[in-house]
């Protein structure tokens, strides 16, 4: 192969992989938000500071991403382009779901800059 079709192979190859990282990149949204447990015996609605929850992607089970909560309760997720549910338990009470009912448990995550706000509300369940 000649020198020039060689460098300019080369050039083309690199063309590409900049357009295919670029459009990568652009397949990442922003959810963010606060996280409540609105029945704390004590203070009523108050944030959740260090809660940890996951988002799972609707359309892959084992796609996952772990969040946890600031001492104010806010989060910051960047996840793919897609529709996400929101999951969080209490381990230590065999699995209590800890999301409220009735909160939305779904969030659609699109390109920037459409950032969504998605604040999660939990109740803690009432010891027998």
């Amino acid at each position: 192969m000649p020198r020039s079709l060689m460098a300019m192979t080369g050039l083309l190859v690199m063309m590409l992989a900049a357009v295919a990282a670029d459009d990568i990149y652009n397949q990442i949204g922003i959810v963010k938000g606060q996280v409540f447990i609105v029945n704390n015996p004590e203070l009523g609605r108050t944030p959740a500071s260090g809660q940890y929850f996951v988002f799972q992607r609707m359309d892959c089970r084992r796609c996952l991403v772990g969040m946890r909560a600031d001492s104010e309760g806010r989060y910051t997720a960047f996840l793919g382009v897609g529709r996400y549910r929101v999951i969080c338990i209490d381990p230590e009470r065999g699995g209590a779901d800890l999301i409220r009912k009735g909160q939305v448990r779904e969030v659609t995550v699109r390109q920037r800059p459409n950032d969504a706000e998605f604040n999660i509300d939990l109740e803690i369940p009432r010891i027998p």
